[in-house]
């Protein structure tokens, strides 16, 4: 079945992402040169899906002027009040025909870059047949703060949320990525959450298959939004080949090492000496961002603090 529609998951309130959370949203984040907003767009692009879905709730006008910013045509903003939870946007989305119940949809969490190849994401469309979703499974160390999957035979039967105990029943968790079947999927108004009112597996069968070969990358809290930024300059990997590709990473910049300051802590992406010294882990915005939703805020991203760059 193929899929034409992805709905990019992008109305959380970003009390994770520290002090910086209250005022810009999560997806507008850079990641290096480019907002981890554009890049899921890139990334859904190249599936070759057509259709794109955003819901905005907290600071929704920046999500606007950054998708406005982009000239991003293929682009429908969805904004939610109230916030209507990731199976209440679905739901939405039928109730006001900008979807057909016989289609099929991508969901996609905003925060995090699921990366796998073409031929894996073409094999689960292949899959959806009658289930009600194919969840892309994401293999988890027994730490890992995410809900379990429980599966049988290849589909889902129980979601247990995250306890000390869980990884002995599971250690595979829902990556946040998965195509849903909106065939016959029977109608809810108002709030739901996705595992109540769109893949529950104790009224439809839900699939999960894991791709063989993958990797992860979570910038849903400003600890990993840090963390993953120092990976992505001292390790090769697939998601670094795509931030080349898409023009976020400047290979050059690598090679020379200029996007490390004499700080370890800092990753510098203007072209200014950095006078003050920053005591937690920092990121310095390059000066005159064409993002329409930070260009009037070009400065330095700490754990909690915002201030521009003098």
């Amino acid at each position: 079945m193929k899929v034409n529609c992805c709905i990019i998951m992008s109305a959380g309130l970003g009390t994770r992402m520290g002090e910086i959370g209250k005022i810009l949203p999560k997806v507008v984040w850079p990641v290096f040169e480019k907002s981890i907003l554009d890049l899921q767009i890139c990334w859904v692009r190249s599936f070759g899906i057509k259709n794109i879905f955003i819901n905005t709730f907290h600071q929704g006008e920046k999500v606007k002027a950054l998708v406005e910013a982009g000239n991003h045509k293929d682009v429908t903003l969805i904004a939610e009040n109230p916030l209507l939870d990731s199976g209440g946007t679905i739901h939405y989305l039928l109730e006001t025909g900008l979807i057909d119940q016989q289609e099929s949809i991508l969901y996609l969490a905003g925060d995090q870059f699921y990366v796998f190849d073409q031929d894996f994401f073409l094999a689960a469309t292949k899959l959806i047949g009658k289930d009600r979703a194919v969840l892309f499974g994401l293999p988890v160390d027994d730490t890992a703060p995410y809900n379990r999957l429980l599966h049988e035979h290849d589909y889902v039967t129980e979601i247990i949320p995250y306890s000390e105990n869980a990884y002995r029943k599971s250690k595979l968790t829902f990556s946040g990525v998965g195509i849903i079947n909106l065939t016959g999927l029977p109608r809810s108004c108002g709030p739901s959450s996705f595992f109540k009112s769109v893949a529950d597996p104790k009224m439809d069968k839900i699939r999960v298959c894991t791709p063989p070969i993958n990797e992860y990358w979570d910038f849903g809290t400003a600890n990993k939004y840090f963390q993953n930024h120092f990976r992505l300059l001292s390790q090769e990997s697939a998601f670094r080949r795509f931030l080349i590709k898409e023009g976020a990473l400047d290979v050059e910049r690598i090679r020379d090492n200029s996007y490390r300051s004499k700080q370890d802590n800092v990753i510098n992406l203007s072209t200014k000496e950095l006078a003050h010294n920053y005591l937690q882990p920092s990121i310095v915005l390059q000066e005159g961002s064409s993002s329409a939703a930070i260009k009037d805020r070009p400065g330095v991203y700490l754990g909690e603090t915002f201030s521009s760059v003098k």
